[in-house]
């Protein structure tokens, strides 16, 4: 009997043991999960203090795309920002079919639009939905250009991309400078896609975010999607806006909101290869400028949510960087040519008067060699916004 005993006693410890054991294993799964989780933690707030984000709390990698300000949700009457976080939700669920209660087709529209502008990181998204009728409630079907199995890995793959960019702005000194340096990486990486603007293209994603910064090809809309993405993600506020320029073609591009003040700003038409301009390369003409410097290349369209009234020039590029001049003279530009470190340099004038002294003065009457000697110069102007650039 004793024996016996024994033997179940040792069964017993043994049980214990493997239980032990188990649970020792369970716990070094867990500690393991935990230090990776916070390693990535302690990585994000790192990757932000080396880009000196300015906040006197590092938050989340992400959570900085949680406090910019969504214009167009900010527009709409409380029933339809109900109705925007359902449909919201149903989108970043991947819901096949999204349940809208009572909302009539009118507002899903309204809705669906905001959410569209409000959101840039929604690539998956084509544009469009069918809207569902039944006894019980209405319902939308969102179009997509991507199976919703594939969504996870196409954002790992954007997420990856947005991480690479943001790094690559951390020399930057301020703010300002890092949205200089985001707009410029989109001009130079970014091919607009001509074939996709004409309807015959293979790219998808023309007009998306993921488009523009993974696929580095695209069309106004998703080189306006990636700029305000990349924003978003450093907590700037930056909206996505549309109208129809002078030449009759749909067309999109971004305000920001920097200080107290609203800018627009066209990377798009800032792109050589877009525009067709006599640019050579990367311009900032579109870069922070006013409602009135917009149209005059386009009109606003009435469909848009949120309209900026966009009146300062204080974070205007050229007023900014003291390329801005209110008088013709050939010491101070000589003065921005010696400064300057590049082989090339733009600069604006305040009024078309002064604009079209400058231009006499610096080609007619070849003044322009007084300031840049013993080299071969080529320039361009913009008679709209009273610019020159100067290449040698």
């Amino acid at each position: 009997m004793e024996d016996q005993c024994l033997d179940e006693s040792s069964g017993f410890m043994n049980d214990i043991e493997k239980i032990l054991i188990i649970a020792l294993l369970v716990l070094i799964v867990i500690m393991v999960w935990l230090c990776s989780k916070l390693y990535k933690k302690k990585k994000r707030k790192k990757l932000l203090l080396d880009l000196d984000m300015g906040f006197e709390e590092i938050p989340d990698y992400y959570d900085f795309e949680d406090k910019v300000i969504r214009f167009n949700y900010e527009q709409l009457d409380d029933r339809k920002k109900q109705v925007y976080d359902i449909m919201l939700e149903g989108i970043l669920k991947c819901e096949t079919i999204i349940d809208v209660g009572s909302c009539d087709q009118n507002t899903a529209d309204i809705v669906f639009r905001s959410i569209l502008s409000d959101h840039p990181e929604l690539f998956w998204l084509s544009g469009a939905y069918t809207f569902y009728t039944t006894d019980e409630s209405n319902k939308i079907k969102p179009v997509t250009l991507i199976k919703f199995h594939s969504v996870e890995r196409y954002k790992n793959k954007l997420n990856k991309t947005i991480d690479a960019i943001i790094v690559s702005t951390a020399m930057a000194e301020d703010t300002y400078e890092r949205i200089v340096m985001l707009h410029d990486y989109i001009v130079d990486h970014s091919k607009y896609d001509i074939k996709a603007k004409k309807k015959y293209s293979s790219n998808p994603f023309a007009s998306t975010s993921y488009g523009c910064l993974v696929e580095n090809a695209a069309i106004c809309s998703g080189y306006s999607k990636g700029f305000q993405l990349l924003l978003n993600r450093i907590g700037v506020s930056c909206g996505y806006i549309s109208g129809v320029c002078k030449d009759g073609e749909r067309h999109a591009w971004n305000y920001v909101q920097f200080g107290k003040d609203f800018y627009y700003v066209d990377v798009t038409f800032d792109d050589p290869l877009q525009n067709k301009s006599q640019y050579d390369n990367k311009s900032h003409r579109y870069f922070f400028v006013t409602t009135d410097d917009i149209l005059k290349s386009r009109e606003i369209s009435n469909d848009n949510g949120f309209v900026p009234k966009c009146r300062s020039i204080k974070y205007n590029y050229f007023v900014y960087t003291g390329r801005y001049f209110k008088r013709y003279s050939i010491e101070e530009l000589k003065h921005l040519i010696e400064v300057n470190k590049d082989n090339q340099i733009e600069f604006r004038f305040a009024a078309k008067e002064v604009y079209d002294e400058a231009v006499y003065g610096l080609f007619s009457n070849k003044e322009c060699y007084d300031i840049i000697r013993g080299r071969k110069i080529t320039y361009f102007k913009d008679d709209k916004f009273f610019v020159i650039k100067l290449c040698y």
